[in-house]
């Protein structure tokens, strides 16, 4: 082997024990105690698992389907009781109240535009007033709704952005 090759392979094996100690650096400090049993081995790779779940429910909240964010949410309230004591409870904590939240927000935003059409129906839409009533109408409650929609996502991605970053949230 000539003295460059050697040189590159030097230089990648010290690239990749550079980021492999960076990586170690940005692994949560996770409880674990040194008892001879090898339930320490058992308490890290619980928590290690829950990380990977914390991940799970922030894309299923990231999809665009409602149903896998009612997943994400069931999964979320039952990992919130069992990540006690770690970072990862402030992420569960988040999760479970962007979900009802945003949930409550929506619920409030389709009453009130059932109401206004509901009115609008009563009253009937004789007049251009009232025509012009109903369009602005209808456009704030698509844009309320895309602000709830809006709001939703800043979460998720900030949860997501602090989980990745081994910080608690909330």
């Amino acid at each position: 082997m000539d003295a460059g090759e050697q040189a590159r392979r030097d230089a990648l094996e010290r690239a990749w024990a550079d980021t492999h100690a960076v990586h170690q650096r940005q692994r949560p400090e996770l409880p674990v105690g040194r008892q001879p049993d090898g339930s320490a081995i058992r308490d890290r790779l619980q928590q290690e698992n829950l990380n990977i779940m914390a991940h799970v429910v922030y894309g299923l909240y990231a999809l665009p389907l409602g149903l896998t964010a009612v997943i994400g949410m069931v999964l979320a309230h039952v990992l919130k009781g069992q990540s006690n004591g770690s970072f990862l409870q402030t992420h569960f904590r988040w999760q479970v109240r962007t979900f009802w939240l945003s949930l409550a927000f929506t619920l409030l935003v389709l009453a009130s535009g059932v109401a206004a059409l509901g009115g609008f129906a009563v009253t009937g839409l004789q007049s251009a007033g009232n025509v012009l009533a109903a369009l602005v109408t209808g456009a704030a409650f698509w844009a309320v709704l895309a602000l709830v929609s809006a709001w939703f996502l800043y979460r998720v991605v900030k949860g997501w952005i602090y989980l990745v970053q081994v910080r608690e949230i909330g």
